[in-house]
């Protein structure tokens, strides 16, 4: 298993999803993150599926906490 996920940040206009994947899932919010996360350390391929924004720490004014 890598130590990083391979990560696509937009995979808007692919011709085809990537192949490959033990599981699925849909939507990167906290279940789904952390369920793709559990996942991948179980030593599966993972590949999420997420309709927003990709967001960064730069998105966030560090009062969230």
């Amino acid at each position: 298993m890598p130590e990083t996920p391979t990560v696509i940040q937009s995979a808007r206009g692919l011709d085809a999803a990537p192949q490959g994947a033990d599981v699925i899932v849909v939507g990167s919010g906290a279940g789904g993150a952390m369920a793709a996360r559990e996942l991948a350390k179980a030593g599966l391929a993972v590949l999420v599926l997420e309709e927003g924004d990709h967001l960064t720490t730069a998105d966030f004014d560090q009062r969230e906490g």
